[in-house]
């Protein structure tokens, strides 16, 4: 089974686990799948072995910690150094289908965008370099500093009986306000950088069209690889 066949799957059996042990199990998920280093298909059918035991034991009375033990961050550790690394160019060809799908969205809400406004007022088509370039490498750091963020919130609030509501709702706010804060400070550098430079005349049509090119090759791509 594919990477995609084994997710679905898990999300079906996990169903199957009680309360208490379904926490657990899900922690343990979350945690291993968080270390993006390693084999992503190798990791969800040690995922499924681990499921599959889980609810083995289960059948037998026996809960999570009868099978995982009462330390699950070092259980955890332990079964991630055990998986083998994702090979780069697994790794690169992620990173290129991200970069395409974000590049995809932006040209399509900037085309939107200038559609829109134009129906009310006339609007600049012309790109800047400069800007443009201040722009790209922001929504790089952008994205890399708030999914880190999210990384580290979520892997804080793992392993912690019983979970508290509370907690998360202000780990939550915590990411929610990294991210306004992060968009406020992109926002600002990209109006403030001057329009220095070269500018090309790029169309709000041609955007938009570009845009949905690079989206629909992302999924045909992506649907491609599921088969």
């Amino acid at each position: 089974m594919n990477v995609d066949e084994l997710v679905k799957l898990n999300n079906e059996k996990r169903k199957l686990l009680t309360e208490e042990n379904e926490a657990y199990y899900s922690d343990l998920l979350v945690y291993i799948r968080t270390h993006w280093r390693i084999s992503e298909q190798q990791t969800e059918e040690v995922l499924m072995e681990m499921l599959d035991h889980l609810l083995d034991a289960q059948n037998e009375g026996k809960s999570a910690k009868d099978i995982f033990g009462d330390d699950p961050l070092s259980f955890a550790d332990h079964v991630i150094e055990e998986i083998a690394d994702e090979k780069p160019r697994n790794i690169i060809k992620f990173v290129l289908q991200l970069v395409v799908l974000i590049l995809g969205w932006t040209l399509i809400i900037r085309g939107a965008t200038l559609i829109v406004l134009s129906t009310f007022k006339e609007v600049n088509e012309a790109v800047n370099l400069l800007q443009t370039t201040v722009a790209a490498i922001g929504i790089i750091l952008f994205i890399l500093i708030n999914v880190w963020m999210i990384l580290q919130t979520i892997k804080k609030n793992l392993f912690i009986y019983p979970k508290d509501k509370k907690r998360d709702l202000k780990a939550m706010n915590r990411v929610g306000l990294t991210a306004g804060l992060s968009m406020l400070i992109l926002l600002l550098a990209i109006y403030f950088t001057p329009k220095m430079g070269p500018e090309i005349h790029f169309s709000s049509f041609a955007s938009f069209i570009i845009g949905g090119v690079l989206i629909l090759l992302h999924y045909l791509n992506k649907k491609i690889a599921e088969k």
